[in-house]
């Protein structure tokens, strides 16, 4: 039922999936699961990976896992969120019972971020980045606080999290369960963000502004 205008459009994203016996059977199947073939589309230029996912193996039970989440791919349908979709089973699985334990609340729009950050690194690499931020001083309270706040603030390297929390800390001078309220801080770009403006406020404070 995929109009010749629509293949057109689908090809270039497709690219070798395009020459695959899956391409038929997966469009039939995603094609109502996302709705439209607009969404289907955004789908495909977020995860191109789904054209050629296993449907009985990797699709069919993460879709089972996110709805069991109250999560409707066809929102999202333009995200990262879709390449969750592509994931192994247990990852997913392991990411959603991660997120359990750490108190996000399933309806809270933090929770998928959370998912998008845990289904892609193992529990291992989560502990050490928790760990290391308790080894800079935080409390396992402030860290919490944190994760459910801001997810993503995993997905990041330890050194660039070592940077920033040093230097909000030290040289801002900032105490950590604000940091901790307020995470997005340590996201931002030590280099383009937080050294310039915190040189600008030196420099206005300097003249009484």
């Amino acid at each position: 039922g995929i109009k010749r205008s629509q293949i057109a459009r689908l090809i270039p994203l497709a690219r070798t999936t395009f020459r695959s016996s899956s391409l038929g059977p997966n469009l039939a199947f995603w094609l109502p699961v996302f709705g439209s073939f607009e969404k289907l589309l955004g789908a495909i230029k977020a995860n191109g990976g789904i054209l050629g996912a296993d449907l009985e193996k990797v699709a069919k039970p993460n879709l089972a896992i996110l709805q069991q989440c109250g999560i409707s791919v066809r929102e999202f349908s333009d995200t990262y969120l879709t390449r969750v979709l592509t994931r192994l089973p247990e990852y997913v699985q392991n990411a959603v019972l991660y997120i359990d334990k750490l108190g996000v609340p399933r309806d809270s729009p933090m929770f998928r971020y959370a998912l998008m950050a845990f289904a892609f690194q193992s529990q291992e690499k989560i502990d050490r980045k928790m760990g290391n931020l308790e080894m800079l001083g935080w409390s396992q309270d402030d860290v919490l606080t944190a994760v459910r706040k801001m997810p993503c603030i995993l997905t990041m390297s330890e050194e660039r999290m070592q940077t920033a929390v040093n230097f909000l800390t030290r040289d801002v001078g900032l105490e950590i369960p604000y940091i901790a309220q307020r995470p997005v801080l340590v996201m931002y770009s030590y280099e383009r963000r937080l050294l310039p403006r915190h040189s600008l406020l030196n420099i206005l404070n300097s003249k009484d502004l």
